[in-house]
C-alpha cells in the first residue's frame, strides 16, 4: 500500500505472519536481533539495514506487531532530503551506528 503526501511518500508493507510482541519492535531495528533465532533462518539484518537507510535519506520506519496475527512495517521517505549533516550515536546493542539528527557528535 502506498500513498503520496504532499512532503513525504509512505509505503505501507502488511503480512498476516506470526507477528512479534510489540514492546519486540523496537529491539528488531537493532543489527543481528532474531527474536526466535532457533525458528527462523537468517542473520536479524534485514529491518535493522532498511531503518539505516531510512535515517540517513531523513526518513521513518515504524513497526506494528501483534505475535500471532503479523507485522504492518510503515515507510516514510521524504521527497526532499533535510538539510545538514547526521551524526551518530552507538547503537542499543553496543555496536553498529544509528543516524542521530538531533545530538552533535562528540
Amino acid at each position: 500500500i502506498g500513498r503520496d503526501e504532499p512532503q513525504n511518500v509512505v509505503v505501507e508493507v502488511v503480512d498476516t505472519g506470526v507477528g512479534m510482541e510489540p514492546a519486540d519492535c523496537p529491539r528488531v531495528l537493532a543489527p543481528f536481533v532474531r527474536l526466535e533465532p532457533g525458528l527462523y533462518v537468517g542473520l536479524g539484518i534485514g529491518l535493522s539495514v532498511c531503518h539505516e537507510v531510512l535515517l540517513l535519506h531523513g526518513g521513518t520506519m515504524e513497526l506494528e506487531s501483534q505475535k500471532g496475527k503479523g507485522t504492518k512495517v510503515t515507510l516514510t521517505f521524504p521527497k526532499k532530503m533535510k538539510p545538514g549533516p547526521l551524526h551518530y550515536d552507538r547503537g542499543p546493542e553496543g555496536f553498529g551506528y544509528y543516524a542521530n539528527p538531533d545530538k552533535p557528535k562528540a
